[in-house]
């Protein structure tokens, strides 16, 4: 070994210049005392290096020591420990770096000296161990090892059981300089473990053959703070490197396999392995170092490549995720006609996500296990292993993309069930003809809206669109009769008709519906329903266009009772037998005068020779009332006086907030007067009056209403331009003569503290005295001053409004009018109709021929009777409750009470 330098050898040791070894080995152990390699090792080194150069001086440069016997040889070696012994060591992490920075190393001590130069065999055992140690003590120095360790302690058994002890405390006391600093790294591999080199393979023989570990606080006393933790830092590389090479040279041990489970995991292996909380949970509900055991892991269900690939399990989770979004886009392509293969598919798709769920667990434990399996197979150790295991375990790259094709398939799937849902609750329609399925659908239609009143007229015009639209999507390949529906749009509307004539939400008992709409809709629906079940295919697709035309007028009348039952009554067939809720002709002409005096007053052609206008409004007001009934329809125009005249309709149904309007094809202008001069003015003055009084006249008023405009037309037509300028002022101002026409000036009166019940009894009586001479126009008079007064000031109640109609409604049924008796009825809608408004409708009906409406209402009236006792007061005779029970019984329910 190289040997240090000192320039003051006897200085150090504290002698005087000798040649006699054993003083020079007592002054080294004497002074050994005051420098502890462990507390002062620079210190240590050069007195170690002041011994040797001593030796060398004194001629015995390269001897063996001389065992000293000496007391203070023998307290050099033991003593110091003994005053250690029962004191608290504070363990310090080595740096031997910078303690021994390339220094040359010796176990030589006094004792080691005096030993072997005593014993012959000893001697020779340290000489051969100061032979085994490195050149240098560093974090680069590594201790030999393999035969020649082995050859020493096998040198070393031979010796006597005192010698033994001796040559095991001086390796106990110098396992700093023997083992290198603990590597923070640990072994990287253990081939040279396996091969018996390295410090690890040193550690462990030294504890076969010495046993320190069992000495306990006897190691840490004798071997000091970085002796100590060299030796057990490197025996517990050992420990970790056998049993890795046990694990791989045991045939018996499995790896986890599904009979024994997965073995319990190193806690350097568990730390890297099982650092996300998913893996951890599902490594621990697995049973670790048990069987496995069944469990499902629910989230596999809705993001199993997320479950997955956590677990690493990537090509599994990436081979999931092509076949799911392979799957649903196969799900999309199948007709809802091969609903079993739709479901087999499906439940392939969520069998693949349960079992998944499933087998997560148990397929995580063998993922663990393999890549325990191959980083013993490597041999890895310490950083190098735990390296390893991290980037086994790292999610791969590609999750995000898989994640989000997975996602993708779930919505593919999810929109392919819901797409499906209505063929699956609608197999009949799909396995019948198109045509026998929707003929079957026109004629519930028509069945569903003559029956049910809650049933309004926009529904039947949606549904009548939808069921065209279904039609129209008909594949037509020249055998209709085979035709199937087309499971796409058209189905869609087809099973949307179907729900909506099969819903029964009904309000009755809270609403009540207009009696002429009504009316009027189910004798013409039954009229359609007879003459469709009776024709041929051809002439049921000519049925369905003219319904479908007139369905869109219905969608835009906003719920007008009068508007709509008109409508009805106009649709085709018009061959009308039983007696009518509506005098159709001014109805109809009301109709069509209104829509076009508001179309002329929009548009400046109409105003540009005022003339054009009164001439048009003329041949309305005077075409012959069957001419007129015949010309109109949505589909041809009505010609007068050189201007064509179309009613407008929506485009579609669902525009519910459209009006119904007319498009006017006016002539070429006669001349160019201006839009704005006086005469026009006056025109506009005079159409405005005349639309005011139409939306707000009555039966009797509007007929009066119409011939006034008709007298002023007709002479206006007669002056051709020589109209005077005041002509349409005066014109205008006649019109409010007419009752209807005044309501918005009727005089309000200052109210005072008992005004409102004297208002009541005084209207009240008089309305009684009007109707008891007969003077039903005066009646009609009043109940409009009492709208008046209902409406516009408190002074009158409107439940007095509704007493006045339901009474002229009666008076008018006993007079044979019914359609007054009609009109005033349905002017009263109270929000919860009692017996008495129930009992009217129901004669009402009984007049009309529609006995079963009748018998449905007068069983209304009976019940309100029963609740709220309404019927069988004095303010109308005419209603009593014997006389509605004899009117059932007539019906043929005379059981009914």
């Amino acid at each position: 070994m190289l040997k240090g330098e000192v320039s003051d050898c006897w200085a150090i040791l504290g002698i005087e210049t000798t040649t006699d070894a054993r003083a020079i080995l007592k002054a080294y152990a004497k002074s050994l005392k005051a420098c502890r390699p462990d507390d002062d090792p620079e210190g240590f080194q050069r007195l170690v290096e002041a011994r040797e150069e001593a030796m060398r001086i004194a001629g015995r440069e390269a001897a063996t020591p001389v065992r000293d016997t000496s007391e203070a040889a023998s307290s050099s070696c033991w003593g110091d420990a003994e005053e250690e012994v029962g004191k608290p060591v504070e363990p310090v992490v080595p740096n031997f770096a910078d303690a021994f920075p390339g220094k040359t190393v010796s176990i030589e001590t006094e004792e080691a000296a005096e030993l072997s130069a005593e014993h012959g065999l000893l001697g020779k055992v340290l000489e051969k161990l100061n032979a085994l140690l490195p050149d240098t003590r560093g974090p680069v120095g590594q201790a030999a090892c393999g035969e020649d360790w082995a050859a020493l302690f096998a040198m070393a058994s031979e010796l006597d059981l005192e010698s033994i002890r001796r040559f095991h405390n001086i390796i106990l006391r110098n396992l700093w300089q023997i083992l290198p600093p603990p590597d923070p790294r640990g072994l990287g591999d253990v081939a040279a473990f396996e091969q018996g080199q390295g410090p690890a393979a040193l550690a462990e023989l030294i504890e076969r053959e010495c046993q320190f570990n069992w000495s306990g606080a006897e190691l840490l006393q004798l071997a000091g703070n970085q002796g100590a933790q060299c030796y057990l830092h490197w025996l517990s590389q050992a420990q970790a490197a056998r049993r890795l090479v046990e694990r791989r040279s045991n045939v018996a041990y499995t790896y986890g396999s599904s009979q024994d489970g997965l073995p319990g995991l190193l806690a350097e292996d568990a730390a890297v392995l099982l650092s996300n909380r998913r893996t951890k949970a599902t490594y621990d509900k697995g049973g670790a170092k048990s069987r496995w055991r069944l469990s499902f892991e629910p989230r596999c269900l809705f993001v199993p490549v997320d479950v997955l690939c956590v677990h690493g399990l990537s090509w599994p989770a990436f081979a999931l995720s092509a076949f799911s979004l392979l799957l649903s886009g196969l799900l999309l392509s199948i007709p809802p006609t091969n609903l079993h293969t739709f479901f087999v598919g499906l439940a392939v798709f969520v069998g693949l996500r349960v079992a998944a769920g499933f087998l997560i667990r148990k397929f995580h434990l063998k993922q663990l296990s393999k890549w325990v399996k191959e980083a013993d197979r490597r041999g890895l150790l310490g950083q190098t292993r735990q390296a390893f295991l991290a980037a086994a375990s790292r999610v791969h790259r590609l999750t995000g993309a898989a994640l989000v094709a997975d996602f993708l398939s779930m919505i593919l799937i999810i929109v392919g069930v819901l797409a499906i849902l209505p063929a699956i609750f609608n197999q009949d329609l799909l396995h019948m003809s198109a045509d026998e399925a929707l003929d079957g659908l026109e004629l519930s239609l028509f069945q569903k809206a003559a029956s049910d009143d809650d049933f309004s007229d926009r529904d039947f015009a949606d549904l009548s669109a939808r069921l065209a639209t279904a039609r129209a999507a008909v594949p037509r390949d020249g055998a209709s009769n085979e035709a199937k529906l087309n499971v796409g749009f058209g189905f869609n509307d087809v099973v949307r008709v179907r729900s909506r004539l099969n819903s029964n939400v009904s309000d009755a008992d809270r609403r009540i519906a207009p009696l002429a709409s009504r009316v009027e809709r189910e004798r013409k629906l039954r009229r359609i329903a007879a003459a469709y079940q009776a024709a041929t295919p051809g002439q049921r697709r000519q049925i369905e266009s003219v319904l479908v035309e007139w369905s869109k007028l219905l969608s835009s009348a906003k719920g007008s009772a009068r508007l709509n039952a008109t409508i009805w009554a106009l649709m085709p067939p018009r061959e009308q037998q039983e007696p009518s809720t509506i005098d159709l002709a001014p109805e109809a002409r009301r109709l069509i005068i209104s829509l076009f005096i508001e179309i002329s007053l929009r548009d400046p052609e109409g105003t540009a020779d005022f003339s054009q206008a009164p001439a048009a409004l003329n041949g309305l007001l005077n075409m012959p009332d069957e001419d007129l009934l015949r010309s109109i329809s949505p589909s041809d125009p009505i010609s007068v006086a050189g201007t064509n005249i179309w009613i407008s309709t929506p485009s579609a149904p669902e525009t519910i907030n459209d009006t119904p309007s007319l498009v006017i094809e006016w002539p070429k202008a006669a001349s160019d007067n201006p839009v704005w001069n006086e005469a026009a003015t006056d025109w506009r003055f005079f159409a405005g009056v005349a639309k005011l009084c139409l939306n707000d006249a009555g039966t009797i008023p509007l007929k009066a209403l119409l011939a006034q405009m008709a007298v002023a037309s007709a002479k206006a037509a007669d002056m051709g331009g020589n109209v005077p300028d005041d002509y349409w002022a005066r014109a205008g101002a006649q019109l409010f003569d007419i009752e209807d026409c005044r309501r918005s000036y009727v005089k309000k009166m200052n109210p005072k503290a008992d005004f409102k019940l004297e208002a009541r009894h005084e209207a009240n009586s008089k309305f009684q005295n009007a109707l008891g001479s007969g003077d039903l126009a005066e009646a009609a008079r009043i109940i409009g001053f009492a709208k008046e007064m209902s409406s516009d000031s408190p002074t009158l109640d409107s439940d007095i409004v509704r007493q006045f109609e339901m009474r002229m409604a009666s008076q008018s049924l006993l007079k044979g009018d019914i359609i007054t008796a009609v009109e005033y009825s349905d002017a009263s809608l109270p929000w919860l109709p009692g017996c008495q408004t129930r009992a009217v409708r129901g004669f009402i009906l009984s007049a009309l021929g529609e006995k079963q409406r009748a018998f449905a209402e007068f069983s209304l009236a009976l019940k309100a009777s029963d609740q709220q006792q309404l019927c069988g007061e004095q303010e109308i005779p005419f209603i009593d409750l014997q006389r509605i029970r004899s009117a059932v019984s007539l019906m043929g329910n005379g059981a009914m009470k």
